[in-house]
């Protein structure tokens, strides 16, 4: 519809993807799928606002001919169209980016929240390691971003020996050309490290992602009984900091420390020289799970901290980014849709969560990694609540994720229904990020 149609057009309204906030001096509308957003002064809202509250017609003037242009105000069908956007969006094929190696299920610890359950005595073949490895670098080899190889278990420093063997295979597939821009990460208690494993993690530029859930007890009180894990995990992060290992510290928030994020992220800077953070909800236990009215709370006062020391963090920046840079955050986690994972015995899922169980999980040769041809991985990537009528109508649908999906099915038997209790963090983020924004544009 170009502008002299605009003109004379008498059936335009508010779209359902227009979400309003209110404020004394700068109200503010947004849009949730094109992330566009405008402020307004009160003679603006003012005018706006019966044909916002009412959902009646509008009649085009200066004013909702700009907003008709930044999808605000829409004529019939163009709802339907974005919808269809969006859903093309989510249909798009899947691009494998991220390989998850589990080296082993055992561990050395009994945290009382761990998702992998049952345990089993289960460790990686070198056979199956070197093939997942040759199989995903020749998958991705089109590929132009970053491709990452996370080391996962259980605790995967139970078999650094498989690690080590790992990053050697993939310096040869570097060096011979074969591949190139290739991560490795390690994600670990930290109670194992010691000079030999952070000397030869330095050589191979592993990066380290460090468990640990705060102060002396509220670190212990969900872990394994009986002695000072806190302490031999912040000895590991001394020893990876003797040897310049970059890592990161990530946090399971539960009952326990949802209260004290903010103070947790002022020592793990201060004290223990983390540059890179993550607080992660408790999934699939619900009696120590966080408040997530509370979680949300917390974490927005923790990231004031953060954002202070100029240090990475790994959840709510991520949404704030797409927030700012006008772009969709389709999903909870950054990896999710285009990562592959392969159990110590060679059979391979579309999410690291479901390991334990084994849910979407699949029998493999490891000879092809094309997931577009997995019917489990697309079935996977496909079911999300993102094309519910309850999210579509929500504000925060561009930005949320649609939740984790470990998380949507212990709660609630499906893929795609949407997790009531995240929307109140999602909702709760989404009006920070929009008074964030008003105090750097008008300084309040």
């Amino acid at each position: 519809m170009d502008d002299k149609e605009t003109r004379t057009c008498k059936n335009l309204r508010f779209s359902r993807f227009a979400h309003a906030f209110e404020h004394p001096t700068h109200p503010f509308l947004y849009h949730s799928i094109f992330q566009t957003k405008v402020f307004l002064d009160r003679t603006e809202w003012e005018s706006l606002r019966r044909f916002y509250r009412t959902k009646r017609y509008i009649q085009l003037d200066e004013l909702t001919q700009r907003l008709y242009k930044l999808g605000f105000i829409v004529g019939k069908n163009e709802d339907e169209r974005t919808k269809d956007l969006l859903k093309r969006e989510l249909e798009k094929p899947i691009e494998l980016r991220s390989l998850f190696l589990i080296l082993t299920e055992r561990c050395n610890y009994s945290c009382s929240y761990c998702y992998q359950y049952p345990k089993r005595d289960l460790d990686m073949s070198p056979a199956i390691l070197e093939k997942s490895i040759r199989t995903f670098i020749k998958t991705t080899r089109s590929f132009k971003g970053l491709k990452n190889i996370f080391f996962h278990g259980g605790e995967p420093l139970l078999r650094h020996d498989l690690m080590r063997a790992a990053c050697r295979q993939v310096d040869y597939l570097i060096e011979s050309g074969e591949t190139s821009n290739v991560g490795l990460a390690v994600s670990t208690n930290g109670s194992l490290i010691n000079n030999e494993i952070a000397r030869e993690a330095h050589a191979h530029k592993v990066f380290f992602a460090v468990s640990l859930d705060g102060f002396l007890k509220k670190h212990n009180c969900h872990r394994s009984k009986g002695h000072n894990i806190y302490k031999e995990v912040t000895n590991g992060i001394k020893v990876l900091q003797r040897n310049n290992v970059d890592f990161s510290i990530m946090t399971t928030v539960h009952n326990q420390n949802v209260r004290d994020l903010a103070k947790i992220a002022e020592h793990f800077i201060t004290k223990l020289g983390a540059n890179s953070l993550g607080f992660t909800i408790l999934l699939g236990n619900d009696k120590i799970a966080p408040d997530l009215d509370l979680f949300a709370d917390s974490l927005l006062n923790a990231f004031e901290v953060i954002r202070r020391y100029g240090v990475r963090e790994a959840r709510l920046s991520v949404q704030l980014q797409a927030f700012l840079e006008e772009r969709l955050n389709l999903y909870d986690c950054k990896e999710y849709r285009g990562e592959i994972v392969v159990s110590p015995d060679g059979q391979v899922g579309p999410y690291l969560y479901f390991i334990g169980s084994r849910l979407f999980f699949e029998k493999s040769n490891l000879k092809n990694m094309d997931v577009n041809k997995m019917e489990r991985f697309v079935n996977f990537a496909t079911n999300t609540p993102l094309n519910e009528d309850n999210c579509l109508d929500c504000q925060c649908v561009g930005i949320c994720g649609g939740g984790n999906h470990y998380n949507r099915y212990y709660k609630m038997g499906v893929l795609n229904k949407h997790d009531p209790d995240f929307c109140v963090y999602s909702k709760k983020a989404l009006r920070w990020m929009v008074t964030d924004l008003r105090k750097k544009v008008f300084g309040e």
